[in-house]
């Protein structure tokens, strides 16, 4: 954690969220604070940041709505899931952040969130959730040893939530050995780029039932096909106990867990805008085998 500085830091989160966001009992937080823990004291309120307290619930795998969130991952990513075909529903559900105001809602779909847009994704819409079928990535392909030097410089690397400012900070990646996903990607891309491949950026989702997470990966061109590789998350998750390795191989494309509605580098910004401004989205999805129709 003390490889980024105070200043990029978001102290909004009080000592009495610790214990049922992040899983962070009383005697934890008191160690963890006597090793440092970044925090600031406002009005006699202990104050800490989102991000400082995700990366000590991920790796001291606290129990916390996350891990939740996991080991429902862990069910729903089985491996049998590579080889059927299917769609995804993706719903995205909000309400109003102005109850009450004069006339209807109206909303627009940020950049990510257009492609699930039926008919024209810039035009003003009513109501209050989004239902979409969405394609999953399903392409086989195995890149084999010609992906050896990337897939070794993902496993080199440890997942960690970064703020913003340190997205794109090659240095950072290089100095500390930490990325999330989008510098991991970036980086893994111009290795991938300088083996000779063609590679471009991708965003959309990480499709685990039935909490997708929004997520970046990168594409490289074999034919007439762009192909995912992902190899940086696989070994996250095979990591976190969510996959098992040998069913996930890291040289292979990963088929029917992510869902590609943009080619760019990262999957910030608001999903929906209420009159322009941003609106808290929780996103659900639903796997849905052709066999069923």
């Amino acid at each position: 954690m003390r490889t980024v500085g105070d200043q990029y830091r978001d102290f909004s989160v009080v000592r009495g969220d610790l214990r049922h966001q992040y899983g962070v009992g009383d005697v934890l937080a008191e160690e963890l604070l006597d090793l440092g823990l970044p925090h600031r004291r406002s009005d006699g309120e202990l104050l800490f940041d989102p991000l400082d307290l995700a990366n000590v619930s991920a790796d001291l795998d606290l129990e916390c709505p996350e891990r939740v969130l996991l080991r429902r991952w862990s069910r729903s990513l089985d491996a049998g899931i590579q080889n059927e075909r299917g769609t995804y529903k993706i719903q995205l559900n909000w309400q109003c952040p102005a109850p009450g105001h004069d006339g209807s809602c109206q909303y627009s779909a940020g950049p990510i969130a257009a492609p699930l847009r039926p008919g024209d994704p810039s035009a003003l819409f009513t109501g209050d959730s989004l239902v979409a079928r969405a394609e999953p990535l399903y392409q086989a392909h195995e890149f084999g040893s010609s992906l050896d030097e990337v897939v070794a410089a993902a496993r080199s690397l440890t997942f960690h939530r970064i703020p913003e400012a340190f997205v794109d900070d090659l240095g950072y990646l290089a100095d500390t050995g930490l990325a999330d996903c989008r510098l991991a990607n970036l980086y893994l891309r111009s290795l991938a780029e300088k083996a000779g491949f063609e590679a471009r950026p991708a965003a959309g989702l990480l499709v685990g039932v039935p909490f997708p997470a929004r997520h970046v990966w990168f594409e490289v061109r074999v034919g007439d096909w762009w192909q995912p590789a992902d190899p940086f998350f696989l070994h996250t998750l095979a990591c976190w106990g969510i996959i098992r390795g040998e069913q996930w191989p890291l040289n292979h494309s990963p088929r029917n867990v992510l869902v590609r509605l943009a080619t760019l580098p990262t999957v910030g910004g608001p999903l929906i805008f209420h009159d322009g401004q941003p609106v808290p989205v929780r996103i659900m999805a639903r796997w849905m085998p052709a066999s069923a129709g």
